[in-house]
């Protein structure tokens, strides 16, 4: 829990314990498997802790655009890989075992607006300010993600020149679904069957 004045809330076995944000800003918490937790924030690395709330090392990160750049995280259940959304076209994958190692993942927006891992680990998806939605599937074996899908999955909110957007939030409803909040519009539910897909592409390269 994020306490209103930018220290985390942790309750481990049934007591609460103040935990100050070690960046000048808090962005985000982000569970990783096994009990901990990385914090995002606007400093140059994200802190790890355990499920007390003790530190247990951290990643460093690069800044972008005068400040990190990771108001979105989302942690790969197999627990060593987790993405970060970004300000400079990319999506970014840290290693917790490698530290220094990153996979850079390009998108058409600067701006990345929300990342999160499928729940069986397969794939990965995000969501950039212009309503673009991409999926990779990942190996977390040796950190590899092909494109697999890309869309435009929501306007933008108002005129051309408008730089309001319609992305609010992206979650995960099963290996094949995902939810998309939108702004003004809801939410909105995206299926893909990758067996159905590979069976067109087959059809399709035999012709």
């Amino acid at each position: 829990v994020t306490a209103l004045d930018g220290a985390f809330i942790v309750d481990a076995d049934g007591g609460a314990s103040r935990l100050e944000n070690p960046g000048p800003s808090p962005d985000g918490v982000t569970a990783l498997p096994g009990g901990g937790f990385v914090l995002s924030n606007t400093g140059a690395a994200f802190p790890m802790f355990d499920a007390s709330g003790s530190p247990r090392g951290g990643v460093r990160a690069d800044v972008v655009n005068a400040r990190l750049s990771a108001s979105s995280l989302s942690a790969h259940p197999g627990g060593v890989w987790f993405a970060a959304s970004r300000d400079d076209g990319v999506i970014r994958l840290y290693s917790t075992d490698q530290p220094t190692r990153v996979v850079d993942l390009p998108i058409l927006s600067l701006d990345s607006k929300f990342v999160a891992f499928s729940p069986d680990g397969a794939k990965l998806a995000a969501l950039d300010a212009g309503g673009n939605l991409y999926v990779w599937t990942f190996d977390a074996d040796d950190g590899a993600a092909s494109p697999f899908l890309r869309l435009p999955a929501l306007p933008q909110a108002g005129a051309p020149n408008d730089q309001a957007r319609e992305a609010n939030g992206l979650a995960w409803l099963g290996p094949d679904c995902l939810a998309i909040a939108s702004l003004r519009r809801g939410v909105f539910e995206i299926c893909h069957d990758m067996t159905a897909l590979k069976a067109r592409a087959r059809r399709l390269l035999s012709r």
